[in-house]
């Protein structure tokens, strides 16, 4: 579901590619933020996820968005009250 709120843990991860982004306020200018950590092996299978980031686009209204590319052996999703 597109507006459920979710704390997601990822559990004996061995790749992570978090990339987050936001546009400024008048949306000319678009900037990426890139965390990698791990390194890809051959027959990874890659997991990948995306969002909204309210912290930032509710405090200054701007467009966010993030994407996580992820190898991991068990994800645990919390649901969480609006």
């Amino acid at each position: 579901n597109y507006s459920d709120w979710v704390k997601i843990k990822f559990k004996q991860f061995s790749y992570l590619k978090f990339i987050y982004g936001y546009a400024t306020e008048n949306q000319d200018i678009n900037i990426d933020n890139t965390l990698e950590l791990g390194e890809l092996k051959q027959d990874d299978e890659i997991l990948d996820y995306g969002g909204t980031l309210e912290l930032i686009g509710g405090r200054y209204d701007l467009p966010t968005g993030f994407s996580i590319d992820i190898v991991c052996r068990e994800i645990e999703l919390e649901f969480l009250d609006q």
